[in-house]
């Protein structure tokens, strides 16, 4: 027959009849393991009628003066339920409006935020491999480096696809464009392109990920590449499988989703008022913790480029080796044909020598690559 497993308030019970029995309390505390003063706190609060009297107790303090008052926990989570915004941003909007009130420290808004089930928890991606085609652009100023993405495909209510095409500057987080379309076929972006552009002046480089329309994969150059180089912006890639590159876009995309896509719009124009809604809320609403918690409104400015009247002509020194490129996308160098970028066909660019073997590959005022041993890298 199998042993009985005592609980703990079966084993005090025992430690208290040994006691009523008249065992002293050293050998009482000697038989069971623990120690005098123990044995005493039972007695104190043992009745032979109540056994839980026996039952382990909180330790919590009775009073807690230091705890979140109720209101306080109520307009907390009233104003994540509303905005979504991080405990950080919560907590700076309430200051600016209530500050006479001592607000309690941001991890104990994390834990309120916690209990109520307001907070997600986030998963690990997996990392990816490194790829040789990174650039980089560090801008100073506002207005000086643009950043653009589709936030993925979703459908309307209509069953409809909808393309969100935005476009954020870097430096202040001012979501210039946030669009709906209904494809990402270069003819429906490049149009809001060119009027952000007209609107807002234009940036001395764009930041985008290596899908269509931007990019071909591995920073390979593009007709929207082509056509920014054309107005004197420098086109950058992130690199492949590496979203992190464009961090702060990404971070944009989240925050977009919660406020503007769930539930989706009926219709892409009904989505689109949406959007609007949500660029307002951002731009001008939510404090950014990249801006000290002010607003990008108030720290964006246009670029003082403005959207020429005429394309401008592609001149190069004459030192340069001129060559044009084919329909096939491909020059004749040194008696062989090296294809360059379909995106180029027709297009002039200029070679400089490097060294005895390798020439730098420049198309107006950008390098887009070299050739070395008759090959284009």
């Amino acid at each position: 027959m199998p042993l009985k497993e005592l609980t703990i308030v079966e084993i005090r019970k025992r430690m208290m009849e040994a006691v009523a029995s008249g065992v002293a309390i050293t050998d009482v505390a000697s038989q069971f393991g623990v120690t005098r003063p123990t044995v005493y706190a039972l007695m104190r609060r043992y009745d032979p009628d109540e056994i839980s009297t026996l039952e382990d107790r909180s330790r919590a303090p009775h009073r807690q003066p230091t705890k979140t008052a109720a209101w306080i926990e109520t307009l907390l989570v009233r104003e994540r339920r509303r905005w979504r915004f991080g405990s950080k941003k919560i907590l700076q909007r309430l200051r600016e409006e209530y500050p006479r009130v001592r607000w309690p420290h941001r991890s104990t808004v994390d834990g309120i935020f916690k209990r109520a089930g307001l907070v997600a928890r986030c998963r690990r991606r997996r990392p990816h491999p490194a790829t040789p085609f990174a650039q980089r652009y560090q801008a100073s100023e506002p207005g000086e480096l643009w950043t653009m993405d589709f936030k993925g495909q979703f459908r309307l209510g209509n069953g409809q696809y909808c393309y969100p095409l935005t476009i954020v500057d870097s430096v202040s987080r001012y979501l210039i464009v946030a669009h709906a379309l209904a494809s990402t076929h270069l003819g429906q972006t490049w149009s809001v392109i060119e009027r952000a552009f007209r609107a807002h002046g234009l940036p001395r480089a764009v930041h985008t990920d290596n899908g269509p329309p931007f990019g071909h994969g591995n920073a390979q150059l593009s007709t929207m590449s082509v056509r920014l180089m054309k107005l004197h912006i420098q086109p950058i890639f992130s690199r492949p499988g590496k979203p992190q590159d464009n961090g702060a876009h990404e971070r944009m995309h989240s925050t977009l989703k919660e406020h503007a896509t769930i539930p989706p719009g009926k219709t892409l124009r009904h989505q689109q008022t949406k959007l609007d809604r949500f660029r307002q809320m951002f731009n001008h609403e939510r404090p950014h913790e990249a801006l000290a918690m002010s607003r990008p409104a108030r720290v964006y400015s246009p670029s003082p480029r403005p959207f020429p009247r005429r394309p401008s002509k592609i001149e190069y020194d004459l030192s340069f080796h001129v060559r044009r490129v084919s329909q096939q996308g491909a020059i004749k160098w040194e008696g062989s044909s090296i294809f360059i970028s379909s995106a180029l066909a027709g297009e002039w660019i200029a070679l400089q020598p490097r060294d005895y073997q390798t020439h730098d590959v420049f198309f107006d005022r950008f390098r887009i690559g070299h050739i070395h041993q008759k090959k284009f890298i």
